[in-house]
């Protein structure tokens, strides 16, 4: 793999865990668990750090495969939250 589609899995990585997680901490947020939606909070920063430095510099290509994983992070997090509000 070269190195600027490796940059761009990276980005897209990155923003698929952030919308996955945010859509998640909408369950814990709306069923009132604190703590969990602490630590998703936590880790939704984590991430959002980790990620932006790529993205903020990046050139278009780079914020689609931004946009990109943040759309499947998203419908990814809405499949999630739905199975974790049946277990939970």
């Amino acid at each position: 793999m070269e190195i600027g589609a490796a940059k761009m899995v990276k980005i897209f990585t990155f923003a698929y865990i952030q919308l996955l997680l945010i859509a998640v901490n909408t369950i814990n947020v709306a069923n009132g668990k604190v703590f969990l939606a602490m630590v998703t909070s936590l880790l939704i920063g984590i991430a959002w750090c980790v990620g932006v430095s790529g993205v903020a510099h990046g050139k278009v290509k780079d914020k689609i495969a931004y946009c990109m994983g943040g759309s499947l992070g998203c419908g990814s997090g809405i499949i999630v939250s739905k199975f974790l509000g049946t277990v939970i």
